[in-house]
């Protein structure tokens, strides 16, 4: 019995594992993250991101919605293109960093304030 126990714990701690360091999802509604704060106005983030995440290989997408994969309206950008008036009407925003879906930061925005972040990594695209 003690055996199966253990067994059980190891294939359990194991599988924490590779959870915690293949995929990790972090969502922030209140206080500051990733250079970011809550309650940020669109001018205020652009400019975190281009001193912050301005890389030729980044990239940022923009869409209309309250998710950040609905395909309506959707532009894609390198960091030096993002402008006020280019995201003036966007509400969902994707930071791509290092251009993969692997690891990402998604703002959410209602009446041009940032009300939530998003932050997914993963080790691999299954």
């Amino acid at each position: 019995m003690k055996k199966i126990i253990l067994a059980f714990l190891i294939i359990f701690g194991i599988g924490i594992f590779i959870w915690y360091f293949f995929f990790f999802e972090n969502v922030v509604v209140k206080g500051d993250a990733y250079g970011f704060s809550i309650g940020m106005n669109k001018p205020e983030t652009i400019n975190v991101i281009k001193k912050r995440y301005n890389s030729e290989d980044n990239q940022i997408i923009l869409s209309h919605g309250s998710r950040h994969d609905d395909v309506k309206n959707i532009k894609y950008l390198k960091i030096n293109e993002l402008t006020n008036d280019i995201v003036k009407e966007m509400d969902v925003w994707q930071l791509r960093i290092n251009g993969k879906e692997t690891n990402v930061l998604v703002f959410f925005y209602n009446d041009s304030k940032l009300i939530k972040m998003m932050r997914y990594r993963r080790a691999f695209i299954p």
